[in-house]
């Protein structure tokens, strides 16, 4: 086993594991939720680069591979709104957040096509990725850099000081 599957299998252990325990820490409160949801995000992209790598057969590395655009597209819009709640629960309305939505939805439409991989051998070799990359990574870091200068914009806004050393956390993770 490759030194990357393994690390994969590990990293993805984990991301299931700390996403479970924010959840069922508190699964009533928003930014649990959405913080749950930024980090099963990751565990479906770490599972998706695994199964690819594992793929012997190139169909079904093909499945896996365009899988793997929905993880960062999905982390990208739950950190989003985990900043949103974490900033301003009153401004995170279901209206705002659908809005929000829908550049990632319009990305993860083109999950299935060759719009997103158009070709791969097996165990993932030799990808040609297809032109839904020069959409999705702009959008990626849209939700991103918005949520980051949100962060930063209230971290020397607030004068709550849990605020700010929670902030400064996130800021290291």
């Amino acid at each position: 086993m490759q030194i990357a599957n393994i690390l994969l299998s590990i990293t993805s252990t984990v991301a299931l594991i700390l996403g479970l325990f924010i959840l069922l820490s508190n699964p009533q409160k928003n930014e649990n939720r959405s913080l749950s949801g930024f980090i099963f995000s990751i565990f479906i992209w770490l599972i998706a680069n695994l199964a690819t790598n594992l793929s012997k057969n190139p169909d079904m590395a093909l499945v896996f591979a365009r899988l793997t655009l929905v993880g960062p597209v999905l982390f990208a819009y739950f950190f989003y709104i985990f900043v949103a709640l974490f900033v301003d629960p009153s401004k995170a309305t279901k209206k705002h957040l659908i809005r929000a939505a829908i550049p990632g939805f319009l990305v993860l439409l083109a999950t299935p096509t060759s719009l997103n991989i158009e070709s791969i051998g097996a165990y993932g070799a030799n990808t040609k990725v297809g032109s839904i990359y020069t959409v999705a990574v702009p959008v990626i870091l849209a939700y991103m850099i918005v949520a980051l200068t949100k962060l930063v914009r209230y971290f020397y806004k607030t004068r709550d000081l849990l605020k700010r050393v929670q902030i400064r956390y996130i800021f290291v993770g």
